[in-house]
């Protein structure tokens, strides 16, 4: 493998060549971690051995894209340690890089990222909550491409998960908020349900 990796570094292949990630990689992740995630990461599910981050040109379209999807392979507590890695470094790409889907898909992985991990990293939960700000406050245009380009507006992470955080911190109202603005979108979320629940708990407060 290590013959591979030199190759491809001087060749520029695979995702660390095309982004310009060779020295971030070398320097962030020791050698277990860098061999492990050439054994795993497999995003497209091929029969080859060949690893997308050091051979050929992968299609990721941008590098925060490709950082964060990467991250959330590693999304579980055996991989914890390299998906931060992975996640952090992606916040250091800029949004503007990303479509507008990208984008709504993005905040979606920080949501799930962060709040997953809200006990054990500082900050983790401001994090998801800014996340789920984000992409409640592109919804609305998200909503009309998604009518555009599927004729169907899916389930919303932001507005679910912001009226979860909103709930537990008996912020009723906000949560209620939420829900009729994520419902008046057309978002497949089940906001009745939780609707009907805000508004009981607010009747017996």
């Amino acid at each position: 493998m290590a013959n591979t990796d030199a190759q491809s570094q001087i060749s520029g292949e695979g995702a660390l060549g095309l982004f310009g990630l060779w020295d971030w990689w070398n320097k962030t992740f020791t050698a277990d971690q860098r061999t492990r995630v050439l054994e795993e990461y497999n995003p497209f599910f091929s029969d080859s051995a060949a690893s997308p981050l050091t051979t050929g040109y992968p299609s990721f379209g941008s590098a925060r894209y490709f950082l964060s999807s990467t991250a959330m392979w590693f999304n579980n507590p055996s991989g914890f340690e390299i998906a931060l890695k992975f996640m952090d470094k992606a916040q250091s790409c800029p949004i503007s890089s990303l479509s507008l889907i990208r984008y709504h898909f993005d905040c979606m992985e920080r949501i799930r990222f962060y709040y997953r991990w809200r006990s054990e990293l500082d900050g983790a939960l401001q994090s998801a909550i800014e996340a789920c700000k984000e992409q409640i406050g592109i919804a609305e245009d998200v909503a009309r491409q998604f009518l555009l380009e599927d004729n169907y507006i899916p389930h919303h992470t932001g507005y679910e998960q912001l009226a979860i955080i909103y709930e537990k911190q008996k912020d009723f109202h906000s949560a209620i908020d939420l829900c009729v603005l994520g419902q008046s979108q057309g978002w497949a979320n089940d906001f009745e349900k939780r609707l009907s629940r805000l508004r009981k708990k607010i009747a017996s407060a």
